[in-house]
């Protein structure tokens, strides 16, 4: 007796919940254009009792409304057993899709294809791994299914937000969609389709090795675009150093295959400068210990392209800290004068900021035995900087071992323009400096 009128007071809270309506597939569609209906097709959403089919009739009802409402539906998946809200994700996707896909590679997507593709990519933190990934893959096709520079700017989600949080899967879709741009053959008065910026950046937020070669292709070939090259570093910039929104991509995976093709751009000089220096940024993005040698190619480079050799030098101990002091100092040209200051602001700050004081200490030392100069005096200099009070006395004691050093450093205190004749300083040896640091170093220690 007790059961029975259990169950018929559960059966009076539901029919007083509905209307006295069943809650089913028709009344859900019926439900859309009536007065109480947001009402009815949110309590149908969140009882439990209903299979979850129903829930997710009701759940794509709601997104759909005129109205609006996913954030009712993403709040009452919040607020559901985790195992009952990925059922209904379950059965709710494949509806939304129905509503989102596209029918022609060219057409114009609807507001409800818009908002229903939006709606996907929200219930993508809901789904169970298996359904995220079905998601993924109707994500993809909606964007990269047809002309992606014009899907990508539909509804409230940017496509670019959507391949950053897909990741790899997407990029064969991209690539076979970028493919098809670049070989297809020019028109009757010779001009070619361009590619979007929309689809070099999703191609780049792929993360996807192959598709980083792609678009890193498109800077260093000629695809008969001439702003090509330096949208497509842009993009690679955008995606793995700077990006407009959001924290950058991890670029190990993606660029280290290609650090040769990035280190040939970064010192190219009849390319465009912000090449050069998106070409750099890339590089350093990949980090230690493969960023190093790019870099010390560059800080060799001779006179004439000594902008490029102290930005390599500069940005390659930035990137290797003290595993790249040797071989950067090793590669800097001896055959040239350098001004001290010159010497100071590319080399000798950036090793003093680079972390593990010891070990920088330890290369340092190294290089007092260096065959090139350069080397000597920076490390000379840098350990004089570096004031370490327990190291002082032996510091000292190496440094004076090149007190006879007679090489003499040419252009040492810069052309001194503004100085009289008679006041100009006289560029001192390599012996003078080593002596006057090591003092320094002694009068510390006591």
């Amino acid at each position: 007796m007790r059961a029975f009128l259990h169950a018929t007071a559960v059966l009076l809270v539901a029919a007083s919940l509905t209307g006295c309506e069943k809650v089913d597939h028709e009344n859900l569609d019926r439900w859309m254009s009536t007065e109480k209906g947001v009402e009815k097709l949110t309590r149908a959403l969140r009882d439990g009792d209903h299979d979850a089919d129903i829930r997710a009739h009701a759940a794509q009802n709601l997104i759909l409304h005129p109205e609006a409402l996913l954030a009712v539906v993403l709040d009452e998946l919040d607020s559901m057993d985790k195992g009952a809200a990925q059922d209904v994700v379950e059965k709710l996707a494949p509806r939304l899709w129905e509503n989102a896909r596209i029918a022609g590679e060219m057409d114009v997507p609807t507001a409800e294809q818009g908002q229903a593709k939006d709606a996907l990519y929200d219930l993508r933190k809901f789904a169970a791994e298996k359904t995220r990934a079905q998601i993924d893959e109707y994500l993809i096709e909606w964007l990269a299914g047809g002309y992606y520079e014009g899907r990508a700017k539909v509804g409230r989600v940017g496509g670019r937000e959507i391949i950053r949080d897909i990741g790899r899967p997407a990029a064969p879709k991209l690539l076979e969609g970028a493919r098809r741009i670049l070989i297809k053959p020019p028109g009757s008065e010779g001009e070619h389709v361009k590619m979007g910026d929309q689809l070099l950046v999703a191609l780049s937020n792929t993360g996807a090795p192959e598709a980083a070669e792609l678009v890193i292709d498109m800077a260093i070939k000629d695809y008969k675009d001439e702003s090509l090259p330096k949208r497509a570093m842009a993009a690679l910039h955008d995606a793995y150093v700077a990006p407009a929104q959001g924290a950058p991509i991890p670029a190990r995976d993606a660029l280290l295959p290609h650090i040769g093709k990035l280190a040939a751009i970064a010192k190219n000089e009849n390319l465009p400068g912000e090449m050069n220096n998106d070409a750099v940024d890339l590089i350093a993005a990949i980090g230690p210990p493969e960023c190093v040698p790019p870099f010390v190619e560059m800080a060799a480079l001779p006179a004439a392209q000594s902008a490029f050799r102290w930005v390599g030098a500069q940005r390659g101990l930035r990137c290797g800290g003290a595993l790249a002091v040797v071989p950067i100092l090793e590669a800097v040209p001896k055959e040239y004068g350098f001004e001290r200051a010159l010497l100071e602001k590319y080399l000798w700050k950036e090793i003093l900021a680079a972390p593990g004081a010891k070990q920088v200490a330890d290369q340092l030392r190294e290089l007092l035995k260096s065959s090139s100069w350069v080397a000597r005096v920076t490390a000379v200099e840098v350990l004089g900087m570096m004031k370490n009070k327990e190291t002082a006395v032996e510091d000292a004691k190496r440094i004076r071992e090149l007190a006879g050093e007679r090489t003499v450093l040419g252009g040492w205190w810069g052309k001194q323009k503004d100085v009289p004749p008679g006041k100009k300083k006289k560029d001192p040896t390599l012996g003078q400096v080593a002596q006057q640091v090591a003092a320094d170093l002694e009068a510390l220690a006591k």
